[in-house]
C-alpha cells in the first residue's frame, strides 16, 4: 500500500536523483583494481558489483548485460556487467549476488533493435558509450549507438518499467530471452507470445542450486503488435535440454539412474571405493568431495545404466567436463574428450540413432585432477520445430522448447515504447499479480521516483554533516552496496522455498553470503535495521524447517559453499544486542545441530564436524582447508557459547566455550603460525598446499595464507597475541603482514587483522593502518574496490572502519574503536536516538586519536558497547598527526 501512495503522490518529474541517492555511484566495483595489492591464490582483484536497479533487498535487479566484443563466451566470470565491456547484448532482470562468483538463476532478458532482427546475444547487441550511462539505485539510462535507441528503465523489488526510444522506423523490435547468455546450465525455457494481452510470459531457466528455483516473467507492451514470434538462440548448435529433465522412467527415457562408482587413490588411506546412485550426471563439486571419503583431486568416476529412448529418430548425445571423460554406449565409444582441460560452456556431441523402446546400456568415465570439478551429460531430442529459427502466425504462440521471442511495432521518432515486467518464483499468475500491485502501467519516472524514496529513506540512517562530495560518494555507495543483499523471496506474504520446492507463507532470503557477511555487513543490519534482522534469521530458520540445515550460502538453495556454519554467528550476535521476535528454541536446535551432526550430501553443514568433535581439530588427511574449519568451528562454538549465556542455560554455555579453545590444537609452536595435522596427530609439512587453494599452490602462497589464518580467532585474539609471543612479537608480526603485502583488504580472511595491535597495547597502529586502508583502496571510481564486494561485506567493513568503530568479533556487543575518516557521522537509529561521531580536528593526515570521549566522559579502553550506542549521544575523537601513545590509560 506504501508503495502504491508513493507512486500516485510522486509528480511526474526526470530520473535525476535526490537526496543521499544521488551520491551512490553503483559503477563503482564493476572493474580490476589498478593500484598495488597483495592478493594469494586465484581471485582477482574486483568488486564484481553491478548497476544493480531494485529496491532495497530486491528480489530482482535490472542490469544492462554486457560483452566484450560480438564474439560469445566473453562474460568475465559471469557478472552481468562488467565496465570495459564494450557491447550491450540486453538488460537483464538478474538475481546474481552483488559482488560474489556465484549463480545467476531464474533471469530474463529485454533487448530493443531496430532494422534486421537479430536475437542471438552476440548478434543483437550493440555498442555503446559510459558517456550516456546515468546509473542510480532506482533507475539507469543509456543509448544503444549501433541502433541509435535511448533505453530507460526504473525498477521495484519485483517488477521494471522500460522505455525505448527508436528512431522512425517499421522495424522496431524487442527481443526477450528467457535464457541469457549469462546462464552456465539450465531447464528448458518456455515462452508464449500473446498478441491480444500485448504480452510475453513463461519461465527462464535454472542455473543455481535449488529445488525447483525457476523464475517465472510477464512482459507487456503499451501498443498492439505488428508481428512476433519466439526463436531459439542455439540453431547453428543443435538444442540441449538439460537432463534433469529427462531422466525418468515415467517420460520413458533413463532407467533406474545410474550407478556411480567413485575410485581414489589416497596417500594415507589407501585405495578407496565408494558407490551410490545418481539420477544425472549434473555435478559442480567446486572444492569438494563428490562422495564420501573421497578426497578432492585425482579421483575417477565410473556411471553405467540403461538409456530408454522415447521416441526413434538421431539424437545427440552430449559431455561436458573439465580434465577429461568418456562415452560409451551399448560398448561403442562415441566420445573420446579424455585429457586435462577447462569446462567448456558448449558439449562435446555425437549423433546416434535410437529406437523407441529399445534398452542401449550408457557408461561414463570422468577423471579429475584439480580441485574444480564440472561433468554434465545431455542429450538432444528430435524435434523438428527446433529446425525452425522462427514461428510466425496470427493466433497465440507458445513454445516448450524455444528459448525466446520477439515483437515488433512501427514507430515515430521520438515516440518512446513503453514496456513492463513483472517477475516470481512461485508461478505466472504471480508475476503478473506482482506487477500490476508494485508498478501497474506506471511509467519510469513515476517507478524510478518511488524507488528512490525507498532508498533515500534507508540511507538517510546515516548523516554525514561537513563530509565533501568524494567522502559521500564513496560512503553512500557502500551503503547502497550493504542494502542490496541478502535479497527477499517472499511475494505477496508466500514464498517458493529453494529447499522443498513447496510454496510457504510468511518470508524468505537468499543469498546470504555468510561466510563473509557474518563479520560486518549482518552486524550492521542489526545496528540499524533489527527488526530487518529478526526477519533474516527467521528466514534462515525457515530454511532449516524446509530442508534439514541452515544454510551456509543460500544460492538461492544449498551450496556448500565455505567453511564454517556462521549463521551461529548472526544468530548469536543478533540475540545479544537484543534482537528478538524470532523462535529462539528452534535457533538452538538448528545451532546445535549444526555443532555435533554430520552433514548429508545436500547439505554438509560442518564438513569434518565428527572428527573435529573426536581429535579437537579437523584432519588434513580426510578434509581440505582443514586448518579454516577447525578455526571457524571453533569461533562458532563460542558463539554457541554466548547465545546459550544469553539464554540462561549456563552448562551449554560452559561446554561451548571449552570447544571454542579447540582452535589452540592447530597453532604450532615450532612455526608460531597455524598448521595442519593429520588424524594420527602428526604436523602436516609447513609448505603442505593442501592447506587451501586459496593459498595459489605455492611456497609463498601457503606461508601467506598461513600467517592470515593464524589470527582468525576473533573471540580469543589475547591468546593469539600470547601465542605470538607477547606484544612485541605480535606487532613484529602484524606490522610484516601489513608492511610486506601478506594482509590482503580485498577478502575476508584475517578483515579484523588491523584492529589487532588495541590487543597489543598499541592502539595508534591500529588507528594508522585503519586511515591507510580506508583512504587507499575504496575510491569512487569503476575500479574503486580492492576485491569481491561478497553481497556487501568488503563495503561493509568501510562503513564501521570510516565512522570510527568495528564489530571485530560477532556475538560480543563490544566493538573495537580505531579513527574517524569523516569529519562528523550521525545515525538515526531505529529506536528513535541519533548517535553522533565527531571527528575533531579532522584533516588529511591526522589518523592519530589523543582522546576519545563519550557524552563527555574519557574512554579509557579503545571499546564501546552495543548498548552505548543505542543510548544515543556523542562520541567525540580528538586527533592528530603525531602517534599518541597515552590516548587510553588502560589496555585490553
Amino acid at each position: 500500500m506504501k508503495k502504491l501512495l508513493i507512486l500516485l503522490l510522486l509528480p511526474l518529474a526526470g530520473c535525476a536523483a535526490s537526496g543521499p541517492e544521488r551520491y551512490v555511484d553503483p559503477l563503482v566495483g564493476t572493474e580490476v583494481w589498478q593500484g598495488g595489492i597483495a592478493i594469494a591464490g586465484h581471485e582477482e582483484a574486483s568488486g564484481y558489483t553491478f548497476p544493480a536497479v531494485t529496491e532495497p533487498f530486491g528480489m530482482t535487479a535490472w542490469t544492462p548485460h554486457t560483452q566484450a566484443s560480438k564474439e560469445p563466451g566473453t562474460l568475465h566470470h559471469r557478472v552481468p556487467y562488467w565496465y570495459s565491456h564494450d557491447y550491450i547484448t540486453g538488460f537483464i532482470g538478474t538475481h546474481y549476488p552483488s559482488g560474489a562468483v556465484m549463480f545467476d538463476y531464474g533471469a530474463v532478458e529485454l533487448m530493443p533493435v531496430s532494422g534486421t532482427l537479430r536475437v542471438r546475444p552476440e548478434e543483437r547487441s550493440s555498442s555503446f558509450r559510459h558517456q550516456t550511462e546515468r546509473a542510480t539505485p532506482s533507475s539507469y539510462e543509456v543509448t544503444l549507438d549501433d541502433y541509435g535507441i535511448d533505453v530507460r528503465m526504473a525498477a521495484s523489488k519485483s517488477a521494471a518499467a522500460f522505455e525505448f526510444t527508436y528512431p522512425e522506423c517499421d522495424s522496431a523490435f524487442v527481443v526477450v530471452d528467457a535464457m541469457p547468455s549469462l546462464f552456465t546450465a539450465g531447464a528448458p525455457a518456455s515462452i508464449t507470445v500473446s498478441p491480444e494481452r500485448r504480452e510475453i510470459s513463461g519461465k527462464s531457466a535454472q542455473t543455481a542450486r535449488a529445488y525447483r528455483e525457476t523464475g517465472y516473467f510477464v512482459v507487456r507492451f503499451d501498443r498492439d503488435f505488428a508481428d512476433y514470434g519466439t526463436f531459439n538462440q542455439n540453431m547453428d548448435y543443435p538444442e540441449v535440454i538439460e537432463n534433469r529433465y529427462l531422466f525418468t522412467e515415467q517420460e520413458g527415457k533413463m532407467v533406474n539412474g545410474l550407478r556411480g562408482v567413485y575410485t581414489h587413490r589416497s596417500p594415507w588411506q589407501g585405495d578407496i571405493r565408494s558407490e551410490r546412485i545418481d539420477p544425472v550426471i549434473d555435478f559442480d563439486w567446486d572444492w569438494y568431495r563428490p562422495a564420501d571419503d573421497i578426497d578432492v583431486k585425482d579421483y575417477q568416476v565410473t556411471w553405467s545404466g540403461q538409456l530408454l529412448a522415447p521416441e526413434s529418430g538421431e539424437y545427440l548425445l552430449g559431455l561436458q567436463a573439465d580434465d577429461g571423460a568418456r562415452l560409451w554406449l551399448d560398448g561403442e565409444l562415441l566420445i573420446d574428450d579424455w585429457g586435462p582441460h577447462g569446462y567448456s560452456m558448449t558439449p562435446v556431441q555425437r549423433a546416434v540413432t535410437l529406437e523407441a523402446g529399445r534398452m542401449y546400456d550408457l557408461r561414463v568415465e570422468y577423471y579429475q585432477q584439480e580441485w574444480s570439478s564440472r561433468v554434465k551429460l545431455s542429450w538432444v531430442r528430435p524435434d523438428e520445430r527446433a529446425r525452425r529459427l522462427l514461428l510466425r502466425g496470427n493466433d497465440r504462440l507458445e513454445s516448450s522448447t524455444k528459448c525466446g521471442a520477439y515483437v515488433r511495432f512501427e514507430t515515430e521518432a521520438g515516440e518512446p515504447l513503453r514496456a513492463w515486467v513483472g517477475t516470481s518464483f512461485i508461478s505466472e499468475e504471480q508475476a503478473r499479480a506482482n506487477l500490476e500491485r508494485e508498478i501497474g502501467r506506471n511509467g519510469v519516472d513515476r517507478v524510478a521516483g518511488a524507488t528512490s524514496e525507498l532508498w533515500n529513506e534507508l540511507l538517510s540512517t546515516i548523516e554525514l554533516p561537513g563530509a565533501d562530495e568524494v567522502q559521500k560518494s564513496v560512503f553512500y555507495t557502500a551503503l547502497y552496496h550493504a542494502f542490496l543483499l541478502p535479497r527477499s523471496l517472499s511475494e505477496d506474504g508466500r514464498y517458493r522455498s529453494p529447499f522443498d520446492g513447496e510454496i510457504h507463507p510468511g518470508e524468505s532470503f537468499t543469498d546470504y553470503s555468510l561466510w563473509d557477511t557474518f563479520r560486518a555487513l549482518h552486524p550492521l543490519l542489526t545496528l540499524l535495521r533489527p527488526e530487518l534482522s529478526s526477519r533474516l534469521v527467521t528466514g534462515l530458520l525457515n530454511a532449516y524447517d524446509e530442508g534439514g540445515w541452515m544454510p551456509k550460502w543460500p544460492n538461492p538453495g544449498y551450496t556448500n559453499c565455505m567453511m564454517g556454519t556462521h549463521g551461529d554467528a548472526v544468530i548469536a550476535d543478533a540475540y545479544v544486542k537484543g534482537v528478538r521476535g524470532f523462535d529462539t528454541e528452534k535457533a538452538a536446535e538448528a545451532m546445535l545441530k549444526n555443532a555435533n551432526v554430520k552433514g548429508n550430501h545436500i547439505a554438509w553443514g560442518r564438513l569434518g564436524i565428527e572428527d573435529y568433535n573426536r581429535l579437537g581439530y579437523v584432519p588434513v588427511d580426510h578434509y581440505r582447508e582443514s586448518v579454516a574449519r577447525t578455526m571457524e568451528f571453533a569461533y562458532d562454538d563460542w558463539c554457541l557459547a554466548r547465545y546459550f549465556e544469553a539464554l540462561g542455560d549456563t552448562l551449554r554455555s560452559r561446554e561451548y566455550d571449552e570447544r571454542s579453545l579447540r582452535y589452540r590444537n592447530v597453532l604450532d609452536p615450532e612455526t608460531r603460525l597455524v598448521r595442519a595435522r593429520r588424524s594420527d596427530g602428526e604436523w602436516s609439512s609447513p609448505s603442505d598446499y593442501d592447506i587451501s587453494v586459496w593459498s595459489g599452490f605455492n611456497e609463498q602462497g601457503v606461508l601467506n595464507y598461513r600467517k592470515n589464518y593464524t589470527l582468525f580467532a576473533p573471540h580469543d585474539i589475547p591468546g593469539v597475541v600470547d601465542f605470538l609471543g607477547g606484544d612485541r612479537a605480535a606487532e613484529a608480526f602484524l606490522d610484516d603482514l601489513f608492511d610486506n603485502g601478506i594482509y590482503y583488504v580485498g577478502d575476508e580472511f584475517s578483515m579484523h587483522a588491523p584492529y589487532i595491535y588495541n590487543f597489543c597495547g598499541m592502539p595508534w597502529k591500529t588507528q594508522r593502518r585503519v586511515y591507510e586502508i580506508v583512504n587507499t583502496y575504496y575510491l569512487p571510481s569503476p575500479s574503486g574496490l580492492p576485491g569481491n564486494d561478497d553481497c556487501g561485506q568488503l563495503s561493509a567493513w568501510y562503513l564501521f572502519s570510516a565512522m570510527g568503530f568495528y564489530p571485530m568479533c560477532p556475538g560480543s556487543p563490544e566493538y573495537q574503536l580505531g579513527v574517524p575518516c569523516l569529519p562528523e557521522v550521525v545515525l538515526h537509529l531505529p529506536n528513535g536516538r541519533d548517535f553522533r561521531i565527531v571527528c575533531e580536528n579532522f584533516g588529511p593526515g591526522r589518523c592519530y586519536v589523543r582522546q576519545v570521549t563519550l557524552n563527555g566522559r574519557r574512554l579509557t579502553r579503545p571499546v564501546i558497547r552495543h548498548e552505548d550506542l543505542l543510548a544515543g549521544g556523542e562520541l567525540r575523537f580528538t586527533v592528530g598527526d603525531t602517534p599518541a601513545t597515552d590516548c587510553y590509560e588502560e589496555r585490553l
